[in-house]
């Protein structure tokens, strides 16, 4: 059996980065959104190593290694270096840092560092795995690479080189894309109330996303915000942010010709008629018991089919509004919150 490692904090971006990753290795890749879901996840499984996002939502990185280390597993810590060194991480438990963005070869150094020699065994075929990730990087749809050139304020190839391959880039920016708005609404919701520890939280989140996604430019907006507040410097936030979300929401725009679902336009941009079947009161009752009955096993793979199984189907605009919303709450594995959205109308 490969090794497990457990991702504690990850967003839902940088998940899809992580196991595009680790595949290649036959390694296992298994998230926790929180510190909370991660003491679970280690009290039902076992894990061969243990990577810490140093911002959660809910705990300090360092105070979660306290109650964790005695497990005997491996801890490292994923953020920035001022971290490491400011809250004592190696005093209470990690072994190691790697800074944000994480690169390829970094995770690749940290598992092979402190996974148990077995577990090393089943990786040593490094060379091959990244010949084969630089192949697959190289290949690739012409006309997706080409829309992809198109968009200002994104290094598509780079985005595929921190991704590792082309397929791991186009699932992130699949994520990124989905997930736009409402990930803009958190940041701006954050702002209005002045919660500047969420604020920090979220942006943060967004400098990572956005530069696994190739997008420099807005990583440095983040990230610059984020400095500003751990710095308390109100007057940069509220001079700045206006043109980080302006920015951020941009992007929904200039991405939605790659992911766009549904109803098409012609050549000068009038609608085409969908000709789908309507879809009936009893499917969508049994496509909305179906996922809510597998949002309690957590269980991505079945949802997503029964999703796909919908767009075959006309929808009226209530109900592509709300499987629109689940799409995006799946990208964001948010499972309760699909299953909220489904009990309004169930």
């Amino acid at each position: 059996m490969g090794a497990r490692v457990l991702f504690i904090g990850a967003s839902g971006t940088e998940q899809i980065y992580y196991a595009g990753l680790l595949e290649g290795l036959s390694i296992e890749a298994v998230f926790a959104a929180s510190g909370a879901e991660g003491r679970s996840r280690l009290r039902s499984a076992d894990f061969d190593m243990i990577a810490v996002d140093t911002l959660l939502s809910d705990i300090k990185a360092y105070e979660l290694a306290k109650d964790i280390k005695n497990a005997g597993v491996p801890m490292i810590a994923i953020g920035r270096q001022g971290d490491w060194e400011k809250t004592d991480l190696k005093g209470n438990g990690f072994e190691n840092l790697i800074e944000k963005p994480v690169r390829f070869k970094m995770l690749l150094a940290a598992l092979l560092l402190y996974l148990p020699e077995n577990k090393k065994k089943e990786i040593r075929l490094l060379d091959t795995v990244r010949r084969i990730a630089e192949e697959e990087a190289a290949k690739g749809d012409v006309d997706i690479k080409a829309k992809l050139k198109l968009i200002d304020g994104m290094d598509y190839t780079r985005g595929i080189e921190y991704c590792g391959g082309e397929e791991e880039f186009l699932s992130a920016l699949k994520i990124f894309y989905s997930t736009i708005r409402a990930k803009s609404d958190e940041i701006r919701g954050a702002f209005d109330n002045k919660d500047w520890k969420l604020y920090v939280i979220k942006v943060h989140a967004l400098k990572s996303s956005a530069r696994i996604v190739g997008m420099r430019s807005l990583s440095d907006m983040a990230k610059d915000l984020e400095e500003a507040g751990n710095e308390k410097n109100y007057s940069f936030i509220n001079n700045f942010t206006g043109e980080l979300l302006k920015t951020y929401d941009g992007f929904e725009e200039k991405l939605r010709p790659i992911f766009s679902d549904g109803q098409e336009s012609g050549e000068n941009g009038e609608a085409i008629e969908d000709d789908r079947e309507p879809a009936s009161e009893s499917t969508l009752k049994d496509a909305y018991s179906s996922i809510y009955e597998f949002c309690d096993g957590m269980d991505y793979d079945l949802v997503n089919m029964v999703l796909k199984s919908l767009d075959e189907y006309r929808l009226s605009d209530n109900d592509s509004r709300l499987v629109s919303n689940i799409k995006i709450k799946l990208e964001a594995f948010d499972w309760d919150g699909i299953k909220a959205l489904i009990s309004e109308v169930m």
